[in-house]
């Protein structure tokens, strides 16, 4: 019986992966003051903190840049950016207002298999750091191609490194990613016009950045995608009500046999809120809506009637002639509600043959609670 013994030669190369990267990031905001946010990517290498002032950093490295160039074009390449912002527009989800989110594709780096002996001359740079390799190499070794730039995501960064003939290893020249920054600028956004007026909402929006790639002399070069998918949920905030400095008094005039007063009271309620939030309103009075006298000894007292509008709103009653609980429940605010104006409208009518002369007053307290 003869024995045939044969012999398998098996080769795996790890981590040729070019699918794209997705960053998910949601932010929740109240005013000026970013509440909490989670930030996660589809590349398990990712992390990211705030550097300083809202400045979000996301750093991997660089996971979808692990290919075989090969499949792309030809064995000489070099590393290209085409533009370095990102303008992401978010839209909110209830009213339809939109902001813009800045980001940077700011910093990049790949590793290459060894460099032969010729290159050429292709490099530019407008805005970047640092663009290399730039020149000739040392023959055999394994090239670092890398495009940095600074972190203000306004000023943009292009252009390439020269390009270089490669050896080719089984059939394939290996890229393999090294490093990757990208900043979102949530601190900017914050100080935006555009953003401080939007009204509360969910905001969502995706970016997808396609402006690097390690571009073969010859063929279509590698392009990956890197997509960004934004929730920021604007929360309404209430920050308390301002009333117009001065005394009330109410501005009288005789009408036949009658006296006639009236009295308005602005105010604004400071905060920014939606029409799907509402004000419930307490007016405490100290002598249950009704002008006492000053006079010393004196009983006399005038009822009054007591009103409140808000925005452009129906007139909301508090008290009708002395009489009323105070107590109102304001909705369907406007569709844009920041620094709500109101105002409180008092009057009175009383018989000038039975007022008695004097200075009559009352103390008022207005308690505002918002549901957020």
């Amino acid at each position: 019986m003869k024995k045939s013994n044969m012999v398998i030669t098996l080769s795996f190369f790890c981590c040729i992966a070019n699918a794209d990267t997705t960053v998910t990031s949601n932010f929740i905001i109240t005013n000026k003051s970013i509440d909490s946010y989670n930030i996660t990517s589809t590349d398990t290498t990712a992390s990211s903190f705030d550097a300083g002032g809202g400045l979000f950093k996301i750093t991997d490295q660089y996971q979808d840049a692990n290919v075989n160039i090969l499949d792309y074009g030809n064995q000489q390449l070099g590393f290209v950016r085409l533009n370095s912002r990102v303008n992401i527009v978010l839209k909110g989800k209830k009213l339809g207002h939109t902001i813009t989110v800045n980001g940077k594709y700011a910093n990049s780096a790949i590793s290459v298999q060894p460099y032969g002996r010729n290159y050429f001359s292709v490099n530019k740079n407008e805005g970047c750091s640092k663009i290399a390799p730039i020149g000739s190499q040392t023959a055999g070794s394994v090239l670092t191609f890398t495009i940095t730039s600074d972190d203000n995501v306004l000023n943009d960064c292009t252009g390439q490194s020269d390009q270089y003939n490669l050896t080719s290893v089984n059939g394939m020249i290996r890229a393999v990613g090294v490093s990757r920054d990208f900043y979102l600028d949530i601190g900017r956004l914050q100080s935006d016009p555009v953003y401080r007026n939007a009204p509360p909402d969910t905001y969502v929006g995706t970016g997808v950045f396609k402006g690097e790639s390690i571009q073969n002399r010859v063929g279509a070069g590698y392009k990956p995608s890197y997509i960004n998918t934004i929730t920021i949920v604007k929360n309404p905030y209430f920050e308390g009500v301002t009333l117009n400095p001065g005394e009330n008094v109410f501005d009288t005039r005789t009408t036949g046999s009658q006296i006639q007063g009236n009295l308005v009271i602005p105010y604004v309620i400071n905060g920014h809120f939606t029409p799907y939030n509402t004000i419930s309103l307490q007016v405490h009075s100290l002598n249950g809506f009704k002008l006492h006298s000053n006079l010393s000894g004196s009983t006399a007292a005038i009822p009054y009637s007591l009103s409140t509008t808000v925005g452009s709103q129906r007139v909301y009653t508090l008290a009708t002639k002395g009489s009323g609980s105070g107590n109102v429940t304001i909705n369907s605010l406007e569709a844009e509600s920041y620094a709500l104006q109101g105002r409180f409208n008092a009057d009175f009518t009383i018989d000038k043959n039975t007022a008695e002369i004097g200075d009559y007053s009352d103390t008022l307290t207005a308690i505002f609670q918002i549901s957020l």
